[in-house]
């Protein structure tokens, strides 16, 4: 069985897990309770709204961009946040920061971890700062795709250039993807150029290190799933590389045919 994360996002007015953001619009019209400066809540309204003809006009009186309210929080953020993707953009064209530090979730976890991909796909040319964690739940952009099952948003991060061997708090992405059995990511990140020797160390059980190899050999999992056969051709990868990984020997065997490119025959 997978493990599930639960990931909570507490930020005061800002509760719930990134996952049920999608469609969510509980700050929609409550821009008074972040923003102070009269001018810049009036740009973060008309992000909001979508409203581009007002926002030229704030940002040709002069507007900063980038002015803040409560948290760190930009009219950029407000409008990822808010789900409005052309304001997003048109922000972003018109100098706001890609990536703005505040002391919530960040605009680059929430590019990562939403389900549409066009709001990463418009930020990552304005070069982001892709390593940044998220001060609320300690997550880059890439733990975020990987934790939210983003399969897309991962591959974008990849190409962008994301380092695929951080260890953040001694987790690295690896790690994260095969904690949750999901060996479809973990092979990605290995043809990607992760590094399958790196060492890490759990947050629970003692100062021991472990590998890639030593978490497959801990891990059960359902020999009849796709789970499995992803494993299974990393398990090839990591043979291919002079790396042994070994299934749990506890584990039951499997009883369904494996697909053809995990045949023994075209292994050789």
């Amino acid at each position: 069985m997978k493990t599930i994360f639960a990931l909570v996002f507490a930020f005061l007015p800002l509760t719930g897990c990134l996952a049920d953001m999608d469609g969510s619009t509980d700050l929609r019209g409550r821009t008074s309770e972040f923003f102070s400066d009269p001018q810049v809540r009036a740009l973060a309204e008309a992000a909001e709204n979508g409203s581009i003809k007002e926002m030229e006009r704030l940002i040709k009186k002069g507007v900063d961009v980038n002015g803040t309210g409560s948290f760190g929080v930009t009219p950029l953020w407000w409008a990822i946040r808010t789900k409005n993707k052309a304001s997003f953009s048109y922000l972003l064209a018109h100098g706001a920061q890609p990536n703005p530090k505040v002391n919530t979730i960040t605009v680059m976890e929430m590019a990562a971890g939403y389900e549409d991909s066009g709001y990463l796909e418009a930020v990552l040319p304005y070069k982001p700062d892709l390593g940044r964690v998220g001060t609320q739940n300690n997550n880059t952009p890439l733990e975020t795709a990987i934790r939210q099952r983003q399969r897309h948003n991962l591959e974008l991060l990849i190409k962008a250039g994301a380092d695929l061997n951080t260890d953040n708090l001694g987790e690295t992405p690896l790690e994260i993807a095969a904690a949750d059995a999901d060996y479809d990511y973990v092979y990605l990140m290995l043809q990607a150029g992760a590094d399958p020797a790196k060492m890490f160390t759990p947050k629970i059980g003692g100062p021991q290190k472990n590998s890639l190899a030593t978490f497959i050999g801990d891990g059960l999992i359902d020999p009849n799933t796709e789970e499995y056969e992803w494993r299974e051709r990393v398990i090839a990868f990591l043979k291919a590389r002079g790396i042994e990984a070994k299934r749990p020997p506890n584990e039951r065997p499997r009883t369904k045919p494996l697909p053809p490119d995990l045949e023994p025959s075209s292994q050789k």
